[in-house]
């Protein structure tokens, strides 16, 4: 009987849906003139849903690259059904440098010159 509730209870807990962020940040993130994602308050509205992307599904996640000589943000929010909300990349001010409309040679420029690839946060 013992073996029967644990296997219920495994499947129980693994049926459930992780609903929380988790910021991966190390403590020494010195980019973008600050010492800090939080500090990066147009990051934060992103990944809390609060801005024109506000369904924020699991698996979404914010990688932070070198490329064209700055930091960059690539969101990846791929479960969207809101085709600009599933990739889009930003600049260290939140600035789009590259919509997820943008043309694919563009998003393939940036998939073969970006470096430096660093998970700062995921769902």
């Amino acid at each position: 009987m013992k073996n029967y509730i644990m296997i219920l209870l495994s499947i129980i807990l693994m049926s459930c849906e992780d609903t929380n962020s988790s910021l991966i940040e190390s403590d020494n993130f010195n980019a973008c003139g600050v010492s800090s994602f939080r500090q990066l308050n147009w990051a934060q509205e992103l990944v809390a849903g609060k801005g024109a992307c506000s369904q924020i599904y699991s698996g979404a996640k914010l990688t932070m690259y070198d490329y064209m000589g700055e930091k960059v943000f690539y969101f990846e929010n791929l479960a969207s059904s809101i085709g600009s909300c599933n990739r889009v990349l930003y600049n260290c001010s939140g600035m789009i440098l590259i919509s997820a409309n943008s043309e694919q040679s563009i998003w393939t420029d940036f998939e073969n010159n970006r470096s430096s690839g660093k998970l700062i946060w995921s769902k």
